[in-house]
């Protein structure tokens, strides 16, 4: 099982985005600036990107994400290029995995 913890801070996809990065293959340092550009995106455009982007770069191997200072997501979070909703993006996110993960059930 991969574990990663994300720490929302100012730009809650941004920090998302960096550490579902490091589930995929190693990479050079052009590469991984563009497959967490490409990720951000993908928790900006609605909320599935996660749970695709969990599927697709950890093999569908289970994946422990812990938000760590998850309070930061409404005190420090601030518009991401422009995209007023980034923190709602980012709760969307991490609702919809966590309902994926427990059958719809919605708790963990």
């Amino acid at each position: 099982m991969e574990q990663i913890t994300v720490v929302p801070g100012a730009r809650p996809l941004e920090a998302l985005a960096n550490q579902v990065a490091r589930l995929g293959p190693e990479a050079t340092a052009v590469a991984r600036r563009e497959r967490i550009d490409d990720l951000q995106a993908s928790f900006a455009a609605g909320k599935n990107g996660l749970q695709a982007s969990l599927a697709e770069l950890a093999n569908n191997d289970a994946v422990l994400l812990i938000v760590d200072q998850f309070e930061e997501v409404f005190t420090h979070a601030r518009p991401e290029d422009g995209n007023p909703s980034a923190s709602s993006r980012f709760i969307e996110n991490i609702a919809h995995v966590a309902t994926a993960a427990t059958g719809g059930s919605g708790s963990c």
